[in-house]
C-alpha cells in the first residue's frame, strides 16, 4: 500500500465517521385511514405523505370525502412535515385522462396554481409527485420544472415516488434534478399480476439493485431515499394472489415478526428491515415506508424498530462527532504517534485492528499529550480508543514504514 493510498483511505474513513447528515424518516398513510389516527405512531417521523389526492374536471385536487386533517394535526404535533402524494399507481381511465389534459400546456399554469393552493390552504409542506407509468406522459418534465419554480416561490417541498430499477423515458434530467428526494417504491418486484411466480417482492439484494440503478442514472446518494414494505403478498392460490399486512402476519404468531415468509406467504420480517435500513442510512438520505397502517403494534412494529434503530445511529453518530479531534501527527506514521488530547486527561488508549482485535493498550494519568510507540504492528489501518472519566475520543490512523 503506497503512502499517498494510505492517507487517501485514511481520509475517507475519517470523513466518514465526523460527517453530519439529516436522515429522513418518511412514512405513507392512506387518506381513507384517517380513522386510525390514535392507533397511527408519527413520533420520530421527519415526513408524513398522505396518498393520494386527484383533480376534479376542473383541477381541484380532493380525496374523496376523507377529512385528513386530524392526521395532520397529529403529525404537526410531533414536528412531522406532511406532504400531499399525488395520483398514485394504477389509476382509472378516467382519471388517467384528466391528468393528462390538466398538464397539457394550456392548462399547466392554473392547474399548478391550483395544487400549489390546496398544499397551503391545508397547511401541508409540499407535495409528493406518483404519477407512474402510462401516466407519466409527454407533458410530465415540463410540467414538473414549472411546479418546482412555484413551489420555491413559496418555500414548499416537491419529491416523487418512482419505480426501484425503472425510469420512465420521458423524465428528462433536468426534471429528475427538480425533486427534493426520490422515494424509490423498492417492492412489488412480483405480486397478483404475475400468480405463476410466487416469492419475495422486496427483497435484500433487490435494494442494493435498485440504490445502484439510481446512482447509475446521475442522482446523488444524498438525495435517494428507501422505500421498505410493510406488507408483502400471499401465493396459497394462484387464482387469487392478495396483498398481506405485516400487522396479519404477527396476529397470526408473533415469531413471524423475525421472518420473510411462512409457507407461500412472502414478506419483511424485523431482520430484514433493519438489514435495509443499515444500507440506506450509510449510504441514502433516508427511508420511508408503504405503509404505516399495516404495521403491527408494540414491540413487534416494524416502525418501532426502526426508530429504536436510529436512536441508536444517532447517538452513536453525536458520540463520534463530539469526540472527532485532529488526527494523530504524524499520520501516517512509522514508529510512533501524537494525540493531542486539549486538556488534562487520565484513562487508557487502545488500538484495534481492521477485525476489532485490541493489539495495543497504554495506560495514562493526567497527560494533555499521548506520545505513543506501539512496536510490533504491522502496516495498515488502525482505530485508537481514548477512554477517560468524562470523555472518548475515536481516532483513525495508519501505519506505514519506510
Amino acid at each position: 500500500m503506497s503512502r499517498i493510498l494510505s492517507t487517501l483511505l485514511l481520509l475517507s474513513i475519517t470523513v466518514s465517521l465526523c460527517a453530519q447528515k439529516s436522515f429522513k424518516r418518511i412514512g405513507y398513510v392512506p387518506f381513507h385511514r384517517v380513522n386510525m389516527v390514535e392507533q397511527l405512531d408519527f413520533k420520530g417521523l421527519s415526513h408524513l405523505n398522505i396518498a393520494f389526492a386527484n383533480p376534479d374536471d376542473y383541477g381541484n385536487l380532493h380525496t374523496k370525502d376523507y377529512d385528513y386533517s386530524p392526521m395532520v394535526k397529529k403529525a404537526h404535533s410531533h414536528n412531522v412535515d406532511v406532504f400531499i402524494s399525488l395520483a398514485g399507481g394504477g389509476l382509472p381511465k378516467d382519471i388517467s385522462e384528466r391528468w393528462e389534459t390538466l398538464m397539457d400546456p394550456f392548462n399547466r399554469s392554473w392547474f399548478i396554481s391550483k395544487i400549489k393552493d390546496y398544499v397551503l390552504r391545508n397547511g401541508l409542506q409540499g407535495a409528493d409527485m406518483d404519477l407512474e407509468w402510462g401516466d407519466v406522459n409527454r407533458y410530465y418534465s415540463d410540467f414538473i420544472l414549472e411546479m418546482k419554480d412555484t413551489f420555491d416561490v413559496y418555500e414548499l417541498g416537491l419529491t416523487v415516488a418512482l419505480p426501484a430499477v425503472k425510469r420512465f423515458s420521458p423524465i428528462t434530467d433536468e426534471a429528475l434534478k427538480a425533486f427534493d428526494w426520490i422515494n424509490m417504491m423498492v417492492y412489488d418486484a412480483r405480486g397478483p399480476w404475475d400468480p405463476n411466480n410466487p416469492g419475495q417482492h422486496s427483497s435484500y439484494e433487490f435494494a442494493l439493485e435498485a440504490i445502484e440503478f439510481w446512482k447509475g442514472e446521475g442522482i446523488p446518494a444524498e438525495k435517494l431515499v428507501l422505500g421498505v414494505p410493510f406488507y408483502g403478498y400471499d401465493f396459497s392460490k394462484k387464482s387469487k394472489v392478495r396483498s398481506v399486512y405485516y400487522s396479519d402476519m404477527i396476529a397470526k404468531s408473533s415469531t413471524n415478526a423475525f421472518l420473510d415468509a411462512r409457507g407461500s406467504i412472502y414478506y419483511n420480517g424485523i431482520n430484514t428491515i433493519l438489514a435495509k435500513l443499515k444500507i440506506a442510512y450509510d449510504e441514502l438520505g433516508g427511508i420511508m415506508m408503504w405503509e404505516l397502517s399495516q404495521d403491527a403494534p408494540n414491540a413487534f412494529s416494524l416502525w418501532k424498530n426502526i426508530r429504536n434503530e436510529l436512536q441508536l445511529y444517532e447517538l452513536e453518530k453525536k458520540s463520534t462527532a463530539q469526540s472527532c479531534s485532529p488526527n494523530p501527527s504524524p499520520n501516517p506514521f512509522t514508529e510512533a504517534f501524537i494525540l493531542d488530547l486539549k486538556e488534562d486527561l487520565s484513562g487508557y488508549a487502545k488500538i484495534y485492528d481492521t477485525k476489532g482485535n485490541v493489539i495495543y493498550t497504554e495506560n495514562f494519568r493526567n497527560k494533555k499529550l499521548l506520545n505513543i510507540k506501539p512496536l510490533n504492528i504491522p502496516d495498515g489501518i488502525f482505530v485508537v480508543d481514548v477512554v477517560s472519566k468524562s470523555k472518548t475520543l475515536k481516532y483513525k490512523l495508519v501505519k506505514q514504514s519506510n
